[in-house]
């Protein structure tokens, strides 16, 4: 059974297709304006595979497309500076256009992630921030200040802007709306669209955004440190992550009043992670028990414990984000993103060694560092709101690499800042933040995409897939629905008003949509919670959870 909003998209899509231009570089030269180049023109058949092996951080084909022309153009940003961006323009158009954010420090155009938002029949976009790069490579930064104002937001908004001209043109159709779908970085670039460009997008769907960019490198250091080196008697080795996992699933599963396998209010459990001490009759070099020194970089890690000497400058690890710490926590040294970010971008020390790491640096980096990519002008977000655009936010309460305490900060500063721009307006009224803005917090959803434990958390959000669900995948097989798919969420509020109520969260077995679905429950919009509408009632279907506040 089709949703409304399927049925929506299938009707704009017979609509407002219209006969194309030529896939032609001459044909799409004809259109650019000075200082933009058009590099590639390229037919792509239906069911057919298109990608650039070339695009280091984005190397993976989009496959089982529409049938579509693929185009790659270059623009001049400055005189010692470029972009690139790539479009998918689907013959069979349904009127949309929809761009794609990046992640980490990447650059490169991300071909994986425009299928996906193609085989919905959007005309896509992805920009390559301005260099070519892995997520962890923070080497553009040496190219200049030009490249590093193209990643923090140019490269975006002159992407879009061009992408816009050349599909209407192509075309010879306006489009009717324009979304955005990003997760981490590419959440960033999301907000701050939003804030510096509101214009740009009727929808932005942003996913555990890295908005807080000057202080994230630093935690990830900062957290990375707290259990190195690995030579000392309180370092804690990947061995016993498990053991801490599982206790504390054990203390925090049950306090949101069911016991499923899944921590929902890390925030209301108080853990205790005592109970993990050796007693003196245990062998300590064992993976059944901690030791003292390891127990005290366990409280550090959770920010149980902060000192003059080490004070916690962001949000602390929560129960619940175990099942990543095998990624987050290396063994040998803090994870190479936070080292390179703060290094290159924080720093700009290419030779800066994280063991000089210290709270100065993070106080330095506040006082002066470049603050032009920090989507932290919440009043610039009126002329979003008051254009009737929409913002869905997600974040994994199992994030482990940007803590979702950092959206609930966004959250509390945009209702904050709404309010002051209601006030001097003399308007009387705040805002109602929730008529524009939704935030989501979804229980066991790791950085983007993945899973921990038993948890339910596939949204249709950026990162989760091809990585997670196969090639070919888009949207939630066999539930293609404004309830199960958070692109779907977001295309009927902008477009008909209905506001998501909540969001239906799947696990397959395996993680593999072709296995049999484990689990379903409800995300609900921030500050309210989901519950079990009654003792007993089977924690596995989505029918058993009601959201209240």
């Amino acid at each position: 059974m089709f949703s409304k909003a399927c049925i929506l998209i299938a009707a704009v899509a017979s609509l407002t297709a219209v006969k194309a231009q030529t896939c032609s570089i001459d044909v799409f030269q004809a259109i650019l304006p000075e200082g933009a180049t058009a590099l590639s023109a390229i037919s792509v058949p239906d069911d057919g595979t298109f990608g650039d092996p070339t695009e280091i951080a984005y190397p993976g084909n989009a496959s089982a497309l529409p049938a579509l022309c693929a185009v790659t153009i270059n623009v001049t940003s400055s005189p010692s500076s470029s972009f690139r961006f790539g479009l998918f323009l689907p013959e069979d158009w349904n009127g949309r256009f929809s761009a794609v954010g990046n992640g980490g420090l990447a650059g490169g155009i991300n071909w994986p992630a425009m299928g996906i938002m193609a085989r919905y029949g959007f005309a896509v976009m992805s920009t390559d921030t301005g260099h070519n790069g892995t997520s962890i490579d923070g080497r553009f930064v040496l190219n200049g200040p030009e490249t590093i104002t193209d990643w923090q937001y140019r490269a975006m908004h002159g992407s879009v802007s061009e992408a816009k001209a050349i599909v209407k043109a192509h075309y010879g159709h306006n489009i009717s709306y324009s979304y955005y779908n990003g997760c981490s970085t590419g959440g960033r670039q999301g907000l701050l669209e939003m804030q510096l460009y509101p214009e740009d997008f009727d929808g932005i769907l942003a996913g555990a955004p890295a908005w807080e960019s000057n202080k994230i490198a630093a935690y990830m250091v900062q957290m990375g440190s707290l259990n190195l080196p690995n030579t000392s008697d309180h370092h804690i080795p990947p061995t016993l992550y498990p053991l801490i996992e599982a206790e504390a699933l054990r203390q925090c599963d049950p306090v949101d009043g069911v016991t499923d396998g899944v921590i929902s209010d890390p925030q209301a459990c108080h853990f205790r992670p005592e109970t993990l001490l050796c007693n003196p009759n245990q062998n300590t070099s064992s993976s059944a028990c901690l030791t003292a020194p390891q127990l005290n970089t366990l409280h550090l890690l959770y920010g149980h414990h902060s000192t003059i000497a080490n004070p916690l400058f962001y949000h602390p690890l929560s129960p619940g984000t175990e099942a990543d710490w095998p990624r987050f926590l290396p063994a040998d040294a803090p994870l190479i993103l936070g080292t390179s970010s703060l290094a290159y971008l924080g720093l700009q020390d290419p030779t800066w060694d994280w063991r000089s790491f210290n709270y100065s640096i993070v106080l330095d980096r506040e006082a002066t560092g470049d603050r032009r990519g920090i989507p932290e002008h919440f009043a610039a977000t009126r002329e979003f709101a008051a254009r009737g655009a929409k913002l869905l936010h997600y974040h994994g309460l199992a994030d482990t690499l940007i803590p979702w305490a950092s959206s609930r900060t966004f959250y509390e500063m945009m209702v904050a800042g709404m309010s002051v721009v209601a006030a001097a307006a003399q308007e009387g009224v705040a805002y109602d933040v929730d008529d524009f803005y939704r935030l989501f917090f979804v229980p066991g959803l790791l950085h983007c995409s993945g899973g921990a434990g038993e948890a339910p958390w596939y949204i249709g959000g950026a990162g989760s897939m091809p990585a997670y669900l196969g090639e070919g995948v888009h949207s939630v097989p066999g539930q293609e629905d404004a309830e199960h798919d958070a692109v779907l969420a977001l295309v009927r509020w902008v477009e008909e008003g209905v506001k998501p109520e909540f969001l239906v969260t799947t696990k397959w077995e395996g993680d593999d949509v072709e296995g049999q679905v484990l689990a379903r429950r409800k995300a609900c919009p921030y500050p309210g919670r989901a519950a079990l509408v009654h003792e007993g009632a089977d924690p596995r279907r989505v029918e058993s959870w009601v959201c209240s506040e």
